[in-house]
């Protein structure tokens, strides 16, 4: 579609549209992944160790779902009256520095965690900084750890040692890293 409508990207309002569509688009996928991964099939949930699951089912399902598809929505038919455009794209850029670097860090209990590696920290290093981290590797391939802990996940002495990735889940992002599997 892009390629399709690259030259209407400079006319006016086309970055206001784009930026609409990548919201719906966020918004479905999320709608779509609640709905079928948490609800029809009981793949994973959001909070485990919560007594109300479906609460947070639900907070995630309003504030990654129908929020961002809400806000492409309007957006996407532009300004009204005395609307400024740019609020709901500031309103999301504050709720991801929150929550991207919240989601970096493993939920409470988690045992084991897929370590990835920047590719200039060599085999030895990583497999120092795991140790430092009082982890202890159980496998590794192609630059990627898989690390078991006793006393729970280290992640932050793994990311100042040059991990790009510590998460819980085999995907290594997204909703599964605060899943049980």
């Amino acid at each position: 579609m892009l390629a399709r409508t690259g030259g209407s990207l400079s006319a006016p309002g086309a970055g206001r549209k784009l930026f609409a569509g990548v919201l719906m688009g966020f918004g479905v996928w999320h709608i779509l992944d609640s709905v079928l991964s948490h609800w029809v099939l009981g793949i994973h949930r959001i909070n485990l160790t919560s007594e109300d699951r479906l609460f947070w089912d639900l907070l995630w399902f309003i504030a990654f779902g129908i929020v961002p598809f809400v806000a492409g929505w309007r957006m996407r038919r532009g300004p009204g009256p005395g609307q400024p455009g740019g609020r709901v794209a500031i309103g999301l850029v504050l709720a991801l520095l929150v929550a991207g670097p919240w989601a970096a860090f493993p939920p409470r209990g988690a045992k084991s965690a897929i370590v990835m590696f920047a590719p200039h920290i060599s085999q030895g290093q990583a497999f120092n900084a795991i140790i430092a981290a009082e982890g202890q590797p159980l496998w590794y391939s192609r630059g990627v750890w898989a690390v078991r802990w006793t006393q729970g996940i280290r992640s932050r002495p793994l990311y100042d040692a040059g991990a790009m990735i510590v998460s819980t889940s085999l995907v290594g992002a997204g909703c599964l890293a605060w899943s049980e599997i």
